[in-house]
């Protein structure tokens, strides 16, 4: 039989307790995130979490205590300068005062519930990026591998967080690299080398050196093919008296169509929108097919590399057309180059 859902309460001031439980037991402590209380099955806690195994079991340390007989501790939420709040169990917290707090209490509280959510394996649903740091960093609470394994339901349940991740690439990648998700991380790299002429990676120099310089990498490998492609376009305008007279028409013709359509790849403030250039310096070399002459020219194949899609929630995408056009969608990263142990099960 499977554990009983949580509790569907709205996490605003006076309202009735959440209940963590499984189907065998009963709540066994309290915890008060703002002004909601939390009613929890302490083993699933102590099971998913190492905080809370070291906290609720300790080992010659101060063991916690509850004010009422139901409970086996209490837990309040105090302020901290560099996590924004905590929960800690002693009783002097339960009277502080929180209204220095600078963030959305609403937003904690139910990043609160989405982390007690995943580690008793309820489902929940993710509103948007930040909702996702939020819980992450919630989940530092050294519960962030069941947190990792929640996600794989809950992302496609959540319609307005994948809507999101295009607004804010580089929160989502940050947390995805927290908790170590395949997936989330690819996405949201793929999004955070965009748009192409102002990457949104580039904030990440200074506080996640790592994260920039792997995105910084690919980006710099991605443009020395661009930068291939016009080479290659010069070299055929050149090339083309070296042809036969069919041929050197042929090639001033298509050096000539791609520059014609390179007109609609500048944008208003006159930066040049490359992965829309790429887009249509495909199609017309893919004209010239039916000649032959130009099948297996290597440009063919490096255009067809860069506009390649490896976006998992946009599929239907194409670089350089639509709300794309100022991104490629060609980046993918083996396990062996993601930035941390991918054997390592405890983190």
């Amino acid at each position: 039989m499977p554990p009983p859902p949580a509790k569907k309460q709205k996490t605003s001031s006076g309202g009735s307790p959440i209940i963590f439980t499984t189907a065998r037991h009963k709540p066994d402590i309290r915890m008060f995130v703002f002004d909601q209380e939390f009613h929890v099955y302490s083993g699933m806690l102590k099971m998913n979490s190492a905080f809370f195994e070291t906290m609720l079991e300790p080992s010659g340390g101060i063991q916690p205590t509850s004010t009422s007989p139901l409970f086996k501790s209490d837990w309040y939420t105090t302020l901290d300068k560099d996590l924004g709040w905590v929960l800690s169990f002693d009783l002097k917290c339960k009277h502080k005062d929180l209204s220095t707090f600078q963030g959305s209490v609403s937003r904690e509280q139910q990043a609160f519930v989405n982390l007690l959510s995943a580690i008793f394996s309820k489902e929940y649903h993710l509103a948007d990026a930040n909702e996702l740091e939020s819980m992450t960093k919630l989940a530092d609470y050294r519960a962030l591998p069941i947190v990792s394994y929640s996600l794989s339901g809950t992302i496609y349940n959540s319609h307005g967080f994948i809507n999101s991740i295009a607004s804010d690439p580089c929160t989502l990648l940050v947390s995805a690299y927290k908790l170590r998700h395949k997936l989330l991380f690819r996405e949201a790299f793929i999004i955070a080398l965009g748009p192409w002429t102002k990457p949104s990676y580039r904030k990440l120099k200074s506080s996640y050196p790592e994260l920039f310089n792997l995105a910084d990498a690919v980006y710099q490998m991605v443009d020395s093919k661009i930068s291939m492609v016009t080479r290659e376009l010069f070299r055929i305008a050149a090339s083309r008296f070296h042809y036969s007279r069919k041929e050197g028409k042929l090639s001033l013709q298509l050096v000539q169509n791609v520059a014609a359509e390179s007109y609609h790849c500048v944008e208003m403030k006159g930066k040049m929108l490359w992965p829309m250039f790429v887009r249509n310096s495909k199609i017309s070399v893919d004209g010239f097919n039916g000649d032959g002459f130009y099948h297996n020219l290597s440009i063919q194949k490096v255009l067809g590399e860069l506009l390649q899609n490896e976006s998992v929630f946009n599929k239907n995408a194409t670089a350089g057309a639509s709300d794309f056009e100022d991104r490629f969608l060609c980046f993918s990263i083996p396990d062996e180059e993601l930035p941390w142990d991918t054997t390592q099960i405890d983190y």
